[in-house]
């Protein structure tokens, strides 16, 4: 049995809970795997989040030094 998914509002407001005065450039590649469905943002500083739509669990990926 599978868990239900958030619904994409759930899942915009995650986002922007904690993106702040960033803005999101764009919606990367949504993946589903053994690791669970999540969905990717590109903000415009480089900051990657990882958004878990089976539990709403956040992650954030840094952007890349240079």
């Amino acid at each position: 049995m599978s868990k239900a998914l958030l619904t994409q509002g759930q899942v915009d407001e995650i986002v922007r809970q904690y993106k702040g005065k960033r803005a999101v450039e764009k919606q990367l590649l949504s993946q589903s795997g053994k690791h669970g469905h999540y969905q990717r943002f590109l903000l415009d500083d480089g900051t990657i989040f990882h958004v878990n739509s089976q539990n709403g669990k956040l992650t954030v990926t840094p952007p890349v030094k240079k």
